[in-house]
């Protein structure tokens, strides 16, 4: 991989999207949603403590309802951390959120695979572009 395509992956932008997560071969279905996206991996937020550990195994699908994507994308990810519950490392999500918050998780992931090859090129294309973006939190396909 070049030094540009590192640096392009290493680009995070603050898009909320909504992230439909289980834990690999369940159908148990969570919504999560972004606090910050990148080419390789996202960090994920919820108001309620979700049921995954870390190095966990993940189904994931972005935008399921198709909100900002014209379909979803699916990929398996794995869990780098969380921070749930009482966790001293949900403090500066809820700081940088709002005390009033109700924040109950944040799962950083990394992608490991996705379903097809145009579903990641999709991805890497719909982050480059919102990177770019001067309305992020709006930004859409």
């Amino acid at each position: 991989m070049s030094k540009t395509s590192r640096s392009i992956e290493r680009q995070r932008t603050d898009i909320n999207l909504e992230f439909e997560v289980s834990t690999f071969g369940s159908q148990d279905f969570h919504k999560l949603y972004s606090l910050n996206i990148s080419c390789s991996g996202a960090l994920l937020s919820g108001f309620y403590t979700v049921p995954f550990s870390t190095k966990s195994l993940l189904e994931i699908t972005i935008d399921p309802k198709m909100v900002r994507l014209s379909e979803p994308i699916r990929s398996i990810a794995k869990i780098a951390r969380i921070a749930k519950g009482d966790a001293k490392g949900l403090d500066k999500y809820k700081t940088l959120l709002g005390e009033s918050n109700n924040l109950m998780s944040v799962i950083g992931i990394y992608y490991t695979e996705f379903h097809s090859e145009s579903e990641e090129q999709k991805w890497v294309g719909y982050v480059k572009r919102a990177t770019q973006s001067t309305s992020k939190k709006l930004f859409t396909e």
